[in-house]
């Protein structure tokens, strides 16, 4: 199974699914009809890049703004990673 090890203040993450919207009950919906998209998404931290200075650890729960995540697609294996910089916070609780 391939690996990626970040570098860089790269952190490699697994993009979480939103709970709620499997809840959902199906509704009909018009043909038009867009969701508004939360440009926000919470991420577990898969492994860190030794020269972040971003207190993370692995298995942390982290905010981020979607739009900036680097989603690398390597033989067919797709990782996500980010720059610590675009890290919004770190979720507790």
């Amino acid at each position: 199974n391939m690996q990626i090890v970040p570098r860089n203040r790269y952190l490699l993450v697994e993009l979480l699914e939103d709970e709620k919207k499997k809840e959902e009950p199906t509704i009909l919906l018009p043909e038009d009809y867009k969701p508004v998209d939360q440009p926000f998404v919470t991420a577990r931290v898969k492994d860190v890049s030794p020269s972040c200075t971003l207190m993370v650890s692995r298995g942390d729960i982290v905010l981020l703004n979607k739009s900036m995540v680097e989603k690398v697609d390597i033989q067919k294996n797709l990782f996500s990673l980010i720059l610590e910089n675009h890290v919004l916070g770190v979720v507790k609780g």
